[in-house]
C-alpha cells in the first residue's frame, strides 16, 4: 500500500516548468495506465484555471488538443 501513496505523491511537489508560458505543450504518452488519468486530472486542472485567470484580465484562450483520441 505504502507504494501506491507514494505514486501519488509525485505531483506533491512544485513545478520545474515555466507554466507561465503563453504556449505549454503536456505530453502524457509515455507515463503508463498508473501515472496517466491523475496526470490527465492535474494537467485539465491547469488548463481550466488559466482559462479562467484569462477570462477574468479579458482574454481568449486558445486550446488545442491534438491526438486526443488516444
Amino acid at each position: 500500500m505504502s507504494d501506491f501513496y507514494d505514486l501519488l505523491n509525485i505531483f506533491n511537489h512544485q513545478t520545474n516548468v515555466d507554466v507561465r508560458n503563453r504556449f505549454i505543450v503536456y505530453g502524457i504518452r509515455d507515463l503508463g495506465a498508473e501515472l496517466s488519468p491523475i496526470t490527465m486530472q492535474v494537467m485539465m486542472e491547469s488548463i481550466q484555471n488559466r482559462i479562467k485567470e484569462n477570462a477574468g484580465k479579458g482574454k481568449a484562450t486558445w486550446l488545442y488538443l491534438d491526438e486526443i483520441y488516444q
